[in-house]
């Protein structure tokens, strides 16, 4: 990675995904790299995107080969740390191609960092700062996050993918999941994160909140029905794509590497029809992601973008 290039810090958490299968009439489990954070650096690096992923890796034999795996894949670690703790696991089973989650490791491993160790530098010449998922729950990552929101230059991004098993006080979690929102630039959330986060509201309800709360960009991706958001006062929507899903795992987090790599390239501007073109590429990248399994081994390639029309 060149000093001169904009790059994308990504916070959060680096797991083992223990993907259900089967083999005949077996159910097996199968180990696949992940993590939100991780499937978006990974995302970023392979489409051309510079990444600096911040988490702690264990030293066992899983921790190094999620750190192998992202160091071939061309993200740069140098702001991330080792751990004795021991790989947190994500045991994932499935009701035809929506995964659930089951987390072992605590505390978990990608947790156990020393904030005062980070590069000084690492928000200052980035392009955009992107904080995500159940790594937030943790002090050491949370702090991470909200010390670089502070850093006056780069785009923030928040991707919250709420896990309501692991949240022992939602008043106190959502809490301060809005002190990041509100000094965010984007907010790209799922349906089921906002239904969690904010049980009772509807959708509509839950964007006017995230609106009034300071967020100039609100994405709320529904699955099948597709995705909506609000950019620049404007609302839009695109439908789903006609695909046969197999594996929802990686479709938000591929929605997230579209949205940072356009903003890396651009920043964030107040331009509803870039938004637009930003989400027509969003809904191709999670086409591809639903129909193979998998969450960061699944992200795409320049010549997967090129065969289904989207720019490379």
């Amino acid at each position: 990675m060149s000093s001169t290039d904009p790059y994308v810090v990504s916070i959060g958490e680096a797991l083992v995904d223990m993907l259900e299968t089967w083999r005949g009439d077996e159910r097996v489990y199968v180990p696949s790299p992940g993590g939100s954070p991780f499937n978006v650096a990974t995302g970023l690096a392979r489409l051309g995107t510079s990444c600096r992923f911040v988490t702690a890796f264990a030293s066992d034999p899983l921790g190094r080969w999620l750190k192998g795996f992202l160091v071939s894949e061309g993200v740069d670690l140098s702001a991330s740390q080792d751990t004795e703790l021991p790989t947190s696991i994500a045991m994932t089973s499935f009701d035809g191609a929506e995964p659930h989650f089951v987390f072992y490791g605590s505390p978990p491993s990608y947790g156990d960092l020393d904030v005062e160790g980070l590069p000084d530098r690492l928000a200052s010449d980035a392009a955009v700062v992107h904080a995500g998922s159940i790594g937030l729950l943790e002090p050491a990552l949370y702090d991470v996050a909200d010390r670089l929101f502070d850093v006056a230059g780069p785009v923030r991004t928040v991707d919250p993918n709420v896990r309501l098993s692991l949240v022992d006080d939602l008043d106190a979690y959502r809490a301060r999941m809005e002190a990041l929102f509100a000094r965010a630039d984007v907010v790209k959330l799922s349906s089921v994160d906002a239904a969690g986060l904010y049980p009772g509201r509807s959708e509509d309800a839950v964007i006017d909140h995230l609106t009034a709360l300071g967020v100039p960009t609100v994405v709320m991706t529904l699955g099948e029905r597709g995705l909506r958001w609000r950019h620049a006062g404007v609302d839009d929507h695109l439908p789903g794509p006609s695909i046969e899903a197999s594996d929802t795992t990686g479709a938000g987090d591929s929605c997230m590497v579209a949205i940072l790599r356009g903003l890396a390239r651009t920043g964030h501007r107040e331009d509803p029809e870039r938004w637009r073109a930003l989400m027509l590429e969003a809904r191709s990248f999670a086409s591809l992601i639903c129909q193979r399994p998998g969450g960061a081994a699944a992200m795409p390639h320049p010549h997967e973008l090129a065969a289904v029309g989207s720019p490379s």
